[in-house]
């Protein structure tokens, strides 16, 4: 929230936590009087303060449970402190919940519904109380969600001489939300922390091609913050033209599931899915591609249960070293359908080494037919979105490769 006569900025805690204390003031003062009119049996459970709590609190546990940063964000401010007050109070030691009043077990109940809501919250902060540390406004700005506005090839402006054909595309773009992992990196497995550039590319070359995902089985390796994946479980709940929580949905044959190896990132890819609503068609889990298995999840309420093998494998920026990329090919050998077709975007071995191995990779695993498409610095910095990931190089050139399953030998193209 800009507040343009201070030249400043609050988050939604400065909006919402006013009114999230004095709904619970009056929800006690309430409670009190009901309290001193002992033997009058008082009812509480259907008052206006019970009621304002209750929906306080309903937003308060929706917060919780879609967007771990703003809740982080809420106890920081100090959010946790009425919460913990809340939880606290003693039902039984309250003369509106003792006795035998006509209203006494209706009371305790109405009470005890709070207090469940309220231990929920608290169940989603990996630590309560936090202690009150409010957030500068550079840092409110910072822990925002990125918002990647992706459109398919060619119809930015700034783009000119297209040179991948483009049909049904959509018109138009998508906007997705992206969390990025708040902690710091601290060793090579934390690279899903950030969004990487060739993520761009392959997102807007799907969006040009919506049809290599519709009604398909489609498996993300190395997911990272999950855009790739994202767009793709947009374009198929566009192509069923639903809710991508609806019942349809579920009945759909479409399936994406994005994976990464690293459970930190996973639990951010879950939320990001929740940001989007796209939790509905499609799922997150941790899945190493270096096992070399089919990427068979059974990670309860992580994902349920998905097996491979898979229509489409797509992965961007995924090989950071050579041993990256026999994996990868492997990993692709193994969860990919006869038939199927895996496209993988990566910067060039300038930028990213250990790409200069994947094709040999290819011809080594079993019935993979690659070709590949070099992108020079086609995409650049004409793509807006570029700006915002991590490792971008102006004029960075990208690769794009096409791997499909065959019966037969490998081939190159």
């Amino acid at each position: 929230l800009e507040d343009e006569k201070n030249n400043s900025a609050k988050g939604f805690p400065a909006l919402f936590l006013p009114g999230f204390r004095r709904s619970l003031d009056a929800f006690v003062s309430r409670v009190d009087q009901a309290t001193s009119h002992q033997g009058e049996n008082v009812r509480i459970v259907k008052c206006d303060e019970v009621a304002e709590l209750g929906s306080m609190l309903t937003i308060y546990r929706r917060i919780a449970e879609l967007d771990p940063t703003l809740n982080e964000e809420l106890g920081m401010e100090g959010a946790h402190w009425p919460l913990s007050r809340l939880i606290k109070m003693e039902v039984s030691s309250l003369d509106c919940c003792c006795g035998q009043g006509t209203h006494v077990e209706e009371n305790q109940d109405a009470i005890m519904e709070l207090q469940d809501c309220a231990c929920e919250i608290a169940s989603f902060s990996k630590s309560f109380p936090l202690p009150t540390t409010p957030l500068s406004p550079e840092e409110l700005r910072a822990r925002l969600p990125l918002v990647f506005d992706i459109f398919p090839i060619g119809t930015e402006e700034s783009v000119k001489n297209n040179i991948i054909d483009q049909h049904e595309s959509v018109e138009g773009g998508v906007s997705i939300l992206i969390n990025q992992v708040t902690i710091r990196q601290s060793a090579q497995k934390d690279v899903g922390f950030v969004m990487w550039p060739s993520a761009i590319v392959l997102s807007c070359w799907l969006l040009s091609h919506p049809e290599e995902v519709h009604e398909k089985r489609v498996l993300e390796l190395g997911a990272g913050c999950g855009l790739v994946g994202l767009v793709a479980a947009k374009l198929q709940s566009m192509r069923l033209g639903c809710s991508p929580s609806s019942s349809q949905m579920a009945t759909s044959p479409s399936t994406v599931l994005l994976t990464d190896f690293n459970e930190v990132v996973v639990d951010n890819l879950v939320g990001n899915l929740k940001l989007n609503d796209l939790h509905g068609i499609a799922k997150a889990c941790k899945f190493d591609f270096y096992g070399g298995d089919s990427a068979q999840c059974g990670v309860g309420s992580t994902c349920g249960k998905v097996n491979g093998p898979f229509d489409v494998i797509l992965a961007s920026d995924v090989i950071c070293q050579p041993e990256d990329a026999f994996a990868l090919a492997g990993s692709i050998a193994s969860s990919l359908r006869v038939g199927g077709t895996a496209i993988v975007v990566c910067a060039d071995s300038k930028h990213r080494f250990g790409v200069e191995k994947f094709e040999e990779a290819c011809r080594v695993a079993p019935s993979l037919s690659l070709s590949r498409t070099v992108l020079d610095d086609f995409y650049g910095g004409m793509l807006s979105s570029m700006a915002k990931t991590t490792g971008f190089v102006e004029g960075m050139a990208l690769t794009m490769y096409r791997i499909e399953k065959t019966n037969g030998q490998n081939i190159d193209s």
